[in-house]
């Protein structure tokens, strides 16, 4: 009887101190627009961003009160406000836009984004960065870049956030 205590006593020790399974690892770097769905109904609010240089890329964080939305990507060379089609003061040689399925105002038409609308940080990769609004369920970011640069995204949880780096020369 000890000894069958003591071999499933082995095997949930064994169990729990595994390497973290390969999903934990950071996503591949992209250099296509893409297209992904999660196909959760939950609401999801774009509340905030920021972001920062580090070692090999530069990463924009924006917060999140919700799950991950679903999300397109693609490179472009024009940036523009959406609603209206004005050009966004900021000027790169390439840059990528991200629109999310998610609300930056509340029910009562609130605006609940509260980070920067447009910043111009002049990171390694990410030259200026732009809110370009909200628009039919779609929260719209543009990120100029100083090149065409490789990207990854991925979402942290407590808090939630969404994570794009974009990889340095």
């Amino acid at each position: 009887m000890r000894s069958r205590i003591l071999t499933v006593v082995v095997a949930l020790l064994a169990a729990l101190l595994q390497a973290p399974p390969s999903s934990a690892a950071p996503p591949d770097w992209l250099d296509t627009g893409v297209r992904v769905s999660y196909q959760d109904n939950h609401p999801v609010w774009v509340t905030d961003l920021r972001h920062a240089r580090h070692e090999g890329y530069d990463r924009v964080v924006i917060e999140l009160r919700g799950p991950m939305p679903d999300y397109r990507t693609g490179y472009v060379r024009r940036f523009t406000y959406d609603g209206t089609g004005d050009p966004i003061p900021i000027a790169g040689r390439s840059g990528l836009w991200i629109g999310l399925m998610a609300a930056s105002y509340n029910l009562q038409g609130d605006r609940i984004f509260h980070g920067p609308r447009l910043v111009r940080p002049r990171y390694e990769s990410v030259k200026a960065l732009a809110l370009a609004g909200y628009h039919a369920g779609q929260t719209t970011f543009f990120f100029a870049l100083r090149h065409r640069a490789a990207y990854r995204v991925f979402h942290l949880a407590d808090p939630s956030r969404m994570v794009i780096d974009f990889r340095h020369r």
